[in-house]
């Protein structure tokens, strides 16, 4: 069996591809793929006091310093100043580069101290809070530059910042540091420039198809994009107009900002998939949201965190069983793909953010992971928001095919209509026309008849002359029958037998060459509309013919009809008639039986019909309250059964 592969599909599977590489190659950075130098042991003294200075620290016994590796310098929420102490073997080379990869850092202080006589021989800062100009090194992180002394120093280094104290310390040669590969810089820009380009891709779809759920995505590009710039200060590397403090307000601003486009998107699509079941809750959190966004102009910036944080950890896990209980009650539904996308996203938002938070409050060490959450969980997000894209414009895509579908069927319905409405008007005046002449050619006839002697030659020619007449009537009457009124209204005692007989007469010349049992009992009546019931004998009599006249070589054509009573009753309680229709055509391959009934579906290969005939019988048979199945073996017959209510 064939499978169609949209360009839908293909490209959900290259831009899926796209996502589990980058998020793979980003699960390789987080645990020091891409990363140089090697890992350290760091004395470590916390001053609770906050008044010792480095001549003090300097001269600190050692049982008062503990040891941690470079990479779990995580000390949490404090604002208590936080000494790294670091010997001058763990420099490798002459000139060498301190990097405290986290530039949230408000203060951070460098020494270096002889060892045997505690002479301070540099002094650098660095930070988050002081002025760029005065930074040992002017950049966006926390960078140091050392020049080797010849005798043996410690290194010490002085944080204080009011917030989450992360020192992800690395060291290495200037060489190596110019050298090596900043993968989380050029993933940062990446994602970024992608972003950028999902943003404006939103823009477009919101511009065509004038639907906020775009607006929404927009909202949430470019806050998760804010956050990423305000977050790892990236911003300064462009611009310097912002200051601290705004740096401050647009992290909070745009973790709230994303946060509430996605509850917004998630109570959006979860209105279009027809599950209401946490309405109420989502336009509550959405509010909620809204009013701590507001809140934030009259709350310190740690507060402002703080606040965040709290309704992130209660609101975001809340939504995530939202989603779980989607998919687990909709798993049928052609909505599930996006409900998944969704959930996915959300899993991976919250996995990030969760490793933020908890690292933020100390509770994870392991400052490679924490330190990029943010990060991981936008990467998730955004990727994920392109995957459900493209499943929109894919459901989109097939609504409008199946609306175009439905419009034309409704044009054809029309149509014909129409057509039957003029062949009514035609067949109307034809018998008003031809009444009169008919009947009088018809008495003259049979006046002439019964003048002419029986044995002469005449007689012969007055009785066929008498016999064409009475054709001419019948066909003129039943094409009457057949294309009157068409207004849907079901009666009771309407004869099948005569329903058939009157229809194959129609088509009595098409139907030249077959073989035709009609057993249908004169006596079996049922509760529907004759002209209806007319329709889908001729849709299924043409069908019938089509399938005859394709089988190759010498092939006698047979159509035999039968019907009876169906024994029980049906659910509501009526008792039904079957009618079998059997042809020795072509037959159905058995994977095209169940699209017969779909809309302009043919199996014809000249393409003669439009593919609405199986469509609209099985409708006026669904109208009548009925069944329509058909069975078929390629190449050697196909049987159609109705069932319909006896009368």
């Amino acid at each position: 069996m064939k499978v169609k592969v949209s360009p839908f599909h293909y490209t959900q599977l290259l831009y899926g591809c796209i996502c589990l590489t980058v998020v793979i190659l980003f699960s390789f950075a987080m645990v020091g793929f891409g990363q140089s130098g090697s890992d350290i042991n760091v004395r470590v003294f916390i001053d609770k006091s906050d008044t010792l200075l480095i001549d003090d620290v300097a001269g600190l016994s050692d049982h008062l310093w503990s040891l941690r590796d470079s990479d779990k310098l995580n000390f949490g929420y404090t604002a208590t100043p936080v000494w790294l102490k670091i010997s001058s073997d763990s420099f490798p080379a002459n000139q060498n580069v301190i990097d405290l990869n986290f530039p949230q850092l408000d203060y951070v202080d460098l020494y270096i101290v002889d060892k045997m006589t505690l002479f301070v021989s540099d002094h650098q800062i660095s930070g988050d809070r002081r002025p760029p100009k005065s930074k040992s090194i002017q950049s966006e992180k926390i960078l140091f530059s050392i020049q080797k002394p010849a005798t043996d120093f410690w290194a010490y280094v002085r944080i204080q910042t009011d917030g989450s104290n992360q020192a992800p310390i690395l060291i290495t040669s200037i060489e190596e540091y110019v050298a090596k590969f900043d993968f989380i810089t050029s993933l940062l820009h990446f994602f970024l420039g992608f972003s950028l380009f999902a943003s404006i891709l939103y823009g477009m779809s919101l511009f065509v198809y004038q639907d906020v759920a775009y607006l929404y995505y927009i909202i949430l590009n470019v806050s998760i994009s804010a956050l990423l710039l305000f977050h790892y200060r990236i911003i300064n590397a462009y611009t310097d107009i912002f200051s601290i403090y705004a740096q401050h307000i647009g992290i909070v601003l745009s973790i709230m900002g994303a946060f509430y486009s996605a509850i917004k998107l998630v109570h959006i699509n979860f209105k279009r998939w027809g599950f209401g079941k946490f309405n109420k809750q989502l336009e509550i959190s959405s509010s909620c949201a809204l009013l701590i966004i507001i809140s934030f102009l009259g709350l310190e910036y740690q507060t402002s965190l703080v606040v965040v944080f709290v309704f992130l950890g209660v609101i975001a896990p809340y939504i995530m069983y939202m989603l779980i209980s989607f998919v687990r009650n909709n798993w049928e539904s052609k909505f599930l793909k996006l409900g998944l996308s969704i959930a996915a996203a959300w899993a991976i938002f919250l996995s990030g953010a969760s490793a933020q938070i908890l690292g933020e409050a100390g509770l994870i060490l392991d400052t490679s992971f924490v330190n990029h959450g943010f990060l991981f969980g936008s990467l998730g997000i955004v990727l994920s928001m392109g995957l459900i894209l493209s499943s929109n414009l894919q459901l989109e895509n097939e609504q409008k095919l199946q609306a175009e579908k439905q419009l034309a069927l409704t044009n054809q319905r029309l149509y014909q209509s129409d057509k039957l409405a003029v062949i009514s008007t035609m067949s109307s005046g034809l018998i008003h026309e031809i009444k009169n002449p008919l009947n009088w050619s018809k008495a003259s006839i049979t006046i002439a008849l019964d003048e002419v002697d029986d044995k002469s030659e005449l007689k012969e020619l007055v009785e066929d002359s008498l016999e064409g007449l009475n054709q001419i009537e019948n066909i003129v009457q039943g094409l009457n029958w057949y294309a009157k009124s068409k207004t849907f209204a079901l009666k009771p005692n309407v004869n099948l037998r005569d329903i058939i007989e009157r229809t194959l007469n129609l088509a009595k010349y098409q139907c030249d060459g077959l073989v035709i049992e009609n057993d249908v009992s004169p006596e079996l009546v049922v509760y529907g509309s004759e002209n209806h019931l007319a329709q889908v004998i001729i849709n299924i009599l043409t069908n019938s013919i089509k399938a005859i006249n394709k089988v190759e070589g010498l092939h006698v054509g047979k159509i035999q009809i039968t019907a009876g009573q169906v024994e029980g009753m049906t659910s509501n309680g009526k008792k039904q008639v079957f009618i079998s229709w059997v042809d020795n055509g072509v037959g159905v391959d058995k994977d095209k039986i169940d699209k017969l009934f779909d809309p302009f579906f043919t199996t014809d290969e000249l393409q003669e019909g439009v593919g609405l005939g199986m469509s609209i019988a099985k409708q006026i048979i669904d109208k009548h309250e009925g069944e329509m199945e058909i069975i078929s073996e390629k190449n050697e017959w196909t049987r159609i059964n109705l069932y319909l209510n006896q009368s």
